[in-house]
């Protein structure tokens, strides 16, 4: 799969290039090399000190490529922790898609800077910047290795951010304790946020959340949610046609990759998309890196541009039916932290499909996690969702209380979620 993408990507840059060439920008300046210790050449500067993003005193940060191999550039953004970089982990972020930048998740989500609308940035209030060194690649193709590393990723990151965790530990066991042939990744724990994990799963949760929201409307009419129901149990409908691909033997042939790709495209079709075209909410700034002083200070030389080559590429592999559930059980049984984060405002990737993953995953902890109740997600006194949880560390729905690995905590609470909300208005069709 990782040589998949890398020719994917090395695909969708050469076709970048060759269609605006004379668009590109000037060379930047003050660009500094370096060499991994696997010898990939690393370009970078520090936009910080010409006040891009970053600008707190002494908190470093640095931008450019990796250069993987001759043809694949992987372009980067890492943020120092504001607390104590030598010692707090690293955080790497994957956004989703397929095809989605991770400098959506900065700019947009955690980094540690917004874009305003004069084009300038301006510093987060509240940013993962705060307790941890953060990572961010355009595009996954590879990472660094550090000492410890904490995975984040959201949407179609259900897919890579449990294949990417169960890689990274698999080279790990192969490499020898005395590092004489690398050095091994401690790896501490993995967060999806509205993650599609598993399709055969999910899919049917589609359907379910536009009746079964926290906002208690019905999203789409009895009519179009009957016939989404006949298409997606029928026989050699949506789910017969997910549970084949998720029966088929996990390799990379043809066989394989046209049956989950027709999966995909009949439950996009026939399910997924009844509420696109038949709902009336939406599903879920990028001029500012195409500016001049930015592109220099980042260390880049090309323009940011958006393509769906990507997302594609993606959809004829079949990758998207496919299930990573078992990977994700895998990761489960080992020393490693798995969290699942839902909002619950999300459409395609929604809380009732990620909280059935939570409830089918096959692991030795299964029984107690299913045992444990929802309690309140508190933050400063005030109740902004609900957790359950099982795992060790610090008790996520207060942050104060230290689970020790041999304890026997879970969250007392309800078997199901009680919250409920009201719908926001939709935007005004005409401005003022």
């Amino acid at each position: 799969m990782r040589i998949q993408l890398n020719l994917l990507l090395a695909s969708a840059i050469t076709t970048i290039l060759a269609v605006n060439p004379r668009d590109a920008p000037k060379e930047p300046t003050g660009v500094k090399t370096i060499t991994s210790p696997n010898g990939s050449t690393i370009r970078y500067k520090e936009p910080g000190e010409e006040g891009i993003c970053e600008t707190t005193p002494g908190v470093k940060s640095y931008s450019g490529y990796i250069d993987i191999t001759l043809d694949i550039h992987v372009f980067f953004w890492f943020f120092e922790s504001k607390r104590d970089p030598k010692h707090d982990p690293v955080t790497l972020w994957l956004n989703g898609g397929p095809g989605s930048d991770s400098l959506i998740g900065l700019f947009e989500e955690l980094g540690p800077c917004t874009v305003a609308e004069n084009m300038t940035t301006v510093l987060r209030d509240h940013s993962w910047t705060e307790v941890s060194n953060l990572l961010f690649l355009s595009q996954p193709v590879g990472t660094v290795h550090t000492a410890d590393l904490i995975t984040r990723t959201e949407s179609f990151g259900g897919h890579w951010g449990p294949s990417f965790s169960t890689y990274f530990y698999e080279q790990n066991e192969k490499l020898p304790e005395d590092g004489s042939k690398g050095r091994k990744l401690k790896f501490k724990s993995l967060g999806i946020i509205n993650g599609i994990i598993d399709e055969p799963t999910q899919t049917k949760y589609l359907l379910e959340f536009t009746k079964k929201n926290t906002y208690g409307v019905q999203l789409i009419n009895d009519t179009v949610y009957d016939h989404g129901a006949f298409s997606l149990n029928m026989p050699d409908g949506c789910q017969d046609q997910l549970d084949y691909c998720n029966w088929m033997k996990r390799e990379n042939s043809i066989v394989r990759r046209s049956a989950c790709a027709a999966a995909q495209y009949i439950c996009q079709t026939t399910v997924e998309g009844l509420y696109y075209r038949f709902g009336d909410r939406g599903t879920y700034d990028i001029d500012y890196l195409n500016t001049a002083p930015v592109q220099n200070a980042l260390g880049v030389d090309l323009n940011y541009t958006s393509s769906n080559l990507i997302y594609t590429a993606f959809s004829l592999s079949g990758d998207f039916a496919a299930p990573y559930l078992p990977d994700l059980e895998k990761l489960l049984e080992l020393d490693i932290q798995i969290s699942l984060v839902y909002g619950d405002a999300d459409y395609i990737c929604n809380w009732l499909g990620g909280e059935e993953i939570s409830k089918v995953a096959k692991w030795s902890g299964q029984e107690a996690f299913n045992n444990a109740g929802y309690t309140d997600l508190v933050v400063d006194g005030t109740a902004y969702g609900e957790t359950r949880q099982t795992i060790n560390g610090f008790d996520i729905a207060t942050g104060e209380v230290e689970v020790s690995p041999d304890s026997d905590y879970a969250t007392n609470g309800t078997a199901e979620t009680t919250h409920t909300t009201t719908l926001p208005p939709l935007a005004s069709s005409t401005s003022g």
